[in-house]
């Protein structure tokens, strides 16, 4: 019994030899006996004040917990519940926001102090990713929120990729692709049949059937030679060109060479 470990721990009995699965995580001890699971703190005193059916690794401080009769939350390393109510599903921390599931309203997310950052929920959102995250509603399509769970972008889109180095790829299935910056803003009036990420301040693209390389500010150069294909003040040098163009040729495992 519960009772029978907490005894046996106060004789120093082992922790091995007490429960029946034992997970460090830190300074802690996630420990689980007869289903039920805990966590061991300093002088293996019990941190949570109950047990729970289940308790995941911690992730930037929390740790996810699990009670078939009341649902999912969240709880510190002190073991405090973080959320005032339980959700149908939760989700570990990333970039400081948790993604939470009511099954009558949908998917949103809480912050370090478990309130909620939207004022509507979504049919299903993703973690944070260099302080964005995309949020799908069933009758428009994807956005992106900020930190503050304000929708970025003026219009929704068929398909999205998450940010990296302050730029997402945008899909929409009349058009093409294109990027959006972090403002939600389209880079390029020209949509593409392909995109990959910016290197270097550039991307390869893919636009009817030619390969070009698109700067940051929306200017298409031509891959061959690094002029824009209309008048502009910039040019991508020689040696770069080919290492960005031939670097995703060889992801695609083409074997072509300019």
């Amino acid at each position: 019994t519960l009772e029978e470990a907490e005894n046996k721990l106060a004789n120093g009995v082992p922790i091995k030899k007490v429960f029946n699965e034992v997970r460090r995580d830190g300074d802690l001890v996630l420990v689980s006996l007869l289903g039920r699971w805990n966590i061991l703190g300093e002088g293996n005193t019990f941190v949570c004040d109950c047990w729970y059916d289940y308790v995941w690794d911690f992730s930037e401080g929390f740790a996810v917990v699990s009670d078939k009769t009341k649902g999912w939350n969240l709880i510190n390393r002190e073991g405090k519940e973080l959320c005032e109510r339980w959700y149908d599903d939760v989700y570990g921390f990333s970039e400081g926001f948790a993604r939470v599931k009511d099954d009558n309203k949908g998917y949103n997310f809480i912050n370090r102090e478990g309130k909620e950052l939207c004022d509507r929920w979504y049919n299903y959102v993703w973690n944070f990713s260099e302080g964005f995250a995309a949020v799908l509603d069933g009758n428009n399509g994807y956005n992106f929120i900020n930190r503050e769970g304000k929708e970025i972008c003026d219009r929704w889109y068929d398909k999205f990729l998450d940010f990296k180095k302050g730029f997402a790829k945008v899909f929409d299935e009349t058009k093409g692709w294109n990027f959006i910056n972090r403002d939600g803003n389209e880079i390029s009036d020209r949509w593409y049949d392909e995109v990959w990420d910016f290197r270097d301040g550039f991307a390869v693209v893919i636009y009817k059937g030619k390969y070009y390389l698109l700067m940051e500010d929306g200017v298409l150069c031509d891959a061959e030679t690094g002029k824009p294909i209309e008048d502009g003040p910039k040019q991508i040098a020689e040696s770069l060109i080919n290492r960005l163009v031939r670097e995703v040729l060889r992801e695609n495992r083409k074997r072509y060479y300019l």
